[in-house]
């Protein structure tokens, strides 16, 4: 949308009040403020937006920043330096997608998250998920986590009150990388979705 410039209105006429057929004079009301709602301010926050507008436009056209509509800015591996001072808009905080996307900071870092599909789990064994890589810290978002089988959802890590053989559990090993999902020997796990988010020692 074009840029659409404000102007302050002109005086034609004095403040005045007609009583009985009379006009009378009448003092205007006085207001006091540090930002009032003037053609000069409403340019300068105009100016100011198209500016932000503009600077990530640049990044895009300079593959600064690699943006897809469907999933908000992707991470490109040359620049990753230059997330540091970025934090998507909402919307893109709350996408899930199987493609790593920065979500927003922790303690001053890029936040990544990206979710895993899995197929069956063999009862009474393990399956690698994932290798990751400069991992510094790691969070499992169980709400968008979860296992199945047939029609049947469960969560990510199931617990049993009196049957181990009926539990589920996340591992990670801090030293290789490895995610692991590991499945008691009572289930029968069909498939199932990890969401993962971590900040990494490379930024």
């Amino acid at each position: 949308m074009p840029k659409f410039k404000w102007e302050n209105g002109s005086k034609i006429a004095e403040a005045n009040v007609e009583i009985n057929g009379n006009i009378y004079n009448v003092n205007p009301a006085q207001f006091e403020g540090k930002t009032p709602l003037s053609a000069q301010n409403l340019n300068a926050m105009q100016d100011g937006i198209y500016e932000d507008l503009t600077t990530i436009k640049e990044l895009s056209n300079e593959n600064i920043l690699d943006y897809e509509e469907s999933q908000g800015y992707l991470i490109n591996e040359e620049n990753k330096q230059l997330f540091n001072g970025i934090i998507p808009r909402y919307e893109k905080m709350m996408h899930f997608s199987n493609d790593e996307v920065v979500v927003g900071l922790y303690k001053d870092k890029p936040l990544y998250r990206k979710s895993f599909d899995f197929g069956a789990l063999n009862k009474d064994g393990v399956i690698t998920i994932t290798t990751l890589e400069n991992v510094d810290t790691l969070f499992v978002i169980h709400d968008k986590s979860f296992l199945k089988n047939g029609n049947q959802q469960f969560p990510l890590v199931k617990t049993h009150i009196s049957n181990a053989a009926a539990q589920t559990d996340f591992r990670y090993d801090s030293n290789t990388g490895i995610v692991q999902i590991g499945c008691g020997s009572a289930l029968n796990i069909t498939s199932g979705t990890l969401t993962l988010e971590y900040t990494k020692t490379t930024d």
